[in-house]
């Protein structure tokens, strides 16, 4: 070990660093009431509902997973293909507020993925979709709603319009090995 440590260098001149900053921006402070304008802010996706739903939809996500990593990947690739055949679906609808359709869960799980990089997300549904066009927004709320009653990733009426506008099963099979698209 060596004995002495890199000795400081003076920090009020390094460029780069808080003592590069002049004294008055470094004196910014919170306003007094920050605790109560905090406590009056409400987001949608931290309410205890939302929070288990988006946790529900995590371990749903977790029971997809196959032990043989092949298997992961071919299925992942399937369900890239049938997300593009929903967004191609959604693209071609116009949906009435009241209506909120649910992908098969495969698909639910390539659209979360890409909902994880926001920025991409938003540039591809513009560059994909008319911008005046209301896309629907990922259904998690709804999602969580039917697996609370009915115990399962299933509606009657989406499942049966995915079915007849894309001609794919509901359930994607892991073990299909038929050759991809």
């Amino acid at each position: 070990m060596p004995g002495n440590p890199l000795p400081l260098q003076d920090e009020k001149n390094q460029k780069g660093t808080l003592g590069s900053i002049p004294t008055k921006e470094k004196e910014l402070r919170a306003p007094d009431n920050i605790l109560t304008m905090v406590q009056n802010i409400e987001i949608d996706n931290l309410k205890p509902k939302m929070l288990q739903a988006h946790l529900m939809l995590l371990t749903k996500f977790k029971a997809l997973e196959q032990a043989d990593e092949q298997i992961d990947v071919r299925y992942l690739l399937r369900a890239h293909e049938r997300y593009l055949l929903w967004l191609n679906f959604l693209s071609s609808q116009n949906f009435d507020t009241g209506m909120e359709l649910i992908p098969p869960i495969d698909v639910c799980y390539i659209w979360h993925l890409h909902l994880l990089s926001p920025m991409r997300y938003y540039e591809d549904m513009l560059r994909i979709y008319d911008p005046l066009q209301k896309f629907p927004d990922f259904p998690l709320e709804r999602l969580y709603d039917i697996w609370v009653k009915n115990d399962g990733h299933t509606d009657p009426e989406s499942e049966s319009i995915w079915v007849n506008n894309t001609r794919q099963p509901w359930i994607l099979d892991p073990d299909d090995s038929s050759d991809l698209r």
